[in-house]
């Protein structure tokens, strides 16, 4: 009896002087973690750039800060680029990052494409597809939310919120854009050609829907001016993923 306990107790010591806490790389945090507790934001976002390591931090599907990140002696440093810099004693268990002891818990954050939405991942596949128009000025872009009808099951549907960007701009009726139809044709075009294809469940009367996979494109005409010169069109296009 005293042997087997014995046997237990060094069983137990040995297995605990084996420990060893996973060792801590840049690497190894990229991917999107969510914060437990004590953190002012509730998603962060760990990336790998050619030249350095990069974060964003989420609220409210929100970018709240953004900057750079590095790690040494198990120190994690976050500069964000408004100038504040933030130091935290880092170690990583299982999927879960602790910071400071406890103070602050993330966990790793599996589904990422439900906090893509209003980064520059969107913002440069809004700007992929618009480049062709160099007549048009799609400059002005902004987090915009709208709402998309989806099918649960065969004939069912329910209307979900998309939060993604939005752009508006005035064309010119002019050249080859002589009615509002040739400037829907001609960006429909591009769409198709890119690989989506027409949503007709969440056509309007002013708007078109075109899909591929989980990502959406609206393409709306909010208001059209003729005059004696052509006219001017109101264009609004909203760019999206289905989570």
């Amino acid at each position: 009896m005293k042997s087997f306990i014995i046997i237990s107790l060094l069983t137990i010591i040995t297995i605990s002087c084996s420990y060893k806490p996973k060792s801590l790389t840049e690497n190894s945090l990229i991917g999107s973690w969510e914060c437990l507790t004590g953190c002012d934001a509730e998603i962060y976002k760990f990336s790998k750039s050619e030249s350095e390591f990069t974060y964003q931090s989420f609220k409210n599907q929100v970018i709240l800060k953004t900057g750079t990140f590095y790690i040494k002696d198990s120190l994690l440093t976050l500069k964000s680029d408004d100038g504040t810099t933030e130091i935290y004693m880092a170690e990583l268990r299982n999927d879960s990052l602790i910071l400071d002891n406890g103070k602050l818990v993330l966990t790793f954050y599996i589904e990422e494409t439900d906090f893509s939405n209003n980064t520059d991942e969107l913002f440069g596949g809004m700007e992929d597809l618009l480049k062709v128009f160099p007549d048009f000025d799609f400059s002005n872009q902004e987090p915009v939310d709208f709402t998309y009808k989806s099918e649960v099951f065969e004939n069912h549907y329910e209307t979900i919120t998309i939060s993604g960007i939005g752009v508006k701009t005035s064309v010119k009726l002019e050249g080859e854009f002589i009615t509002a139809d040739d400037v829907i044709n001609r960006i429909t075009n591009v769409f198709l050609e890119q690989g989506f294809k027409p949503d007709i469940l969440n056509n309007s009367e002013n708007c078109n829907t075109y899909i591929s996979e989980n990502m959406v494109f609206m393409i709306c005409v909010t208001e059209t001016q003729p005059n004696e010169f052509g006219g001017e069109m109101n264009l609004a296009i909203n760019f999206g993923f289905i989570n």
